[in-house]
């Protein structure tokens, strides 16, 4: 790779580093710190900080989701060395897609007990799943030329698909118990643990533990 295009793929890489983190951040600001009024005792406090558990699990679950979302992004380009304009396209989609989760996160956070904020939100997360889904198809499987990259590109493709189907699942769900459709978010992981064990002969080797 020359000089030239190693440069902008560092650019690219470090403008996305940089949405991520600044997405990620702004998540915590989703919780309210509890006014406690005139009323400043630690029975008080102890009160809000239970009323404050719901946001603090929406919290969690986009901290969650957003960095599956930049352990697969990170993924990608360590494997690829340069990219087209429909990747560069792409990734800027799929960057707007982590840029706008806070907004979500944090209608979940206030109006989390209506099932208009809950479907919302899994809406949200599955357009963003979706579009990643596109970013390792245009960036990794199109142009592949091995085997192994192609299997690779499909396993991470899948996972994000797969996160996806669960949100998009998760909105009939809300439409009966609001409880259930978060509780049914958790499906994420059983997803990933069958498509890691589908892929684990094709991939051993490829990746590290845990990524």
């Amino acid at each position: 790779m020359s000089s030239q295009a190693e440069s902008a793929l560092g650019r690219l890489i470090a403008f996305s580093d940089g949405i991520f983190a600044v997405a990620i951040t702004l998540l915590v600001l989703s919780i309210a710190v509890p006014d406690l009024g005139n009323n400043q005792t630690d029975a008080n406090l102890q009160g809000r900080l239970l009323d404050s558990i719901p946001s603090i699990f929406s919290f969690v679950i986009s901290f969650v989701v957003v960095g599956i979302f930049w352990l697969s992004h990170h993924r990608l380009f360590q494997l690829i060395r340069e990219y087209d304009r429909p990747t560069l396209y792409a990734n800027l989609f799929f960057l707007m897609t982590i840029c706008f989760v806070p907004f979500p996160t944090a209608i979940l956070t206030r109006y989390g007990q209506l099932t208009t904020a809950v479907v919302f939100y899994s809406v949200s997360m599955a357009f963003g799943g979706l579009t990643l889904a596109l970013l390792w198809w245009l960036a990794a499987i199109r142009p592949a030329h091995r085997k192994p990259q192609r299997r690779m590109g499909a396993y991470f493709a899948l996972r994000a698909i797969g996160m996806a189907l669960v949100f998009l699942v998760s909105v009939p769900v809300a439409l009966a118990s609001v409880t259930a459709a978060r509780y049914a978010w958790l499906a994420i992981f059983p997803v990933y643990l069958v498509l890691g064990r589908i892929f684990a002969r094709d991939i051993r080797g490829e990746l590290r533990p845990g990524i």
